[in-house]
This record gives C-alpha cells, structure tokens and sequence, in this order.
C-alpha cells in the first residue's frame, strides 16, 4: 500500500495541531474528493483541527478552524466519516 500525502501541520506551544487548506474564492466548493483526502490526512497524522484559508486572487478574506470530522461539511456532497471509518 503507497500513500501520498503533502500535509503540513502548524502547531504552537500548548496549542492543538492544525493542518492547513487554501480555497479559491472564484472556484467551485471542493468536490467530495478533495474533501475526502484533506480528511484522510488529518485523521491519519491524528490532527483534530483544519485552518480553511479562504482567497481570492491570493488575498485572504475569512478563514474558518474546523475539526477534522466537519470536514465532511466542505464538499457538495457532503460524506460521513463515521461510514468511511466503518469500511476501513
């Protein structure tokens, strides 16, 4: 079994750990599979939270700090990570 993965994970002193994913503004929302592998990630590097950095033309606008399990929330349409994990 080969796994790829490009997670970077941000993590201060007596802070919880955080990956990080950018999304373009002028795009569509992820689709199921980006979602999926940005979830996988995190649950596999034992990750609680995501830091969603959202931009446009490179400028960040908002931002939003999600647990790994909301991630699932990200996508159209959405999946259970409890179903996933079931199937593991």
């Amino acid at each position: 079994l080969l796994v790829e993965s490009s997670l970077v994970v941000f993590q201060r002193e007596g802070q919880t750990p955080m990956s990080l994913k950018l999304v373009d503004l002028n795009a569509e929302r992820p689709n199921t599979g980006t979602a999926l592998s940005t979830w996988l990630d995190n649950t596999i590097a034992g990750v609680p939270e995501l830091a969603v950095c959202y931009h446009k033309d490179g400028f960040i606008h908002h931002y939003d700090v999600l647990q790994t399990d909301d991630i699932a929330r990200l996508c159209a349409p959405p999946f259970d990570p409890d179903t996933i994990l079931a199937y593991a």
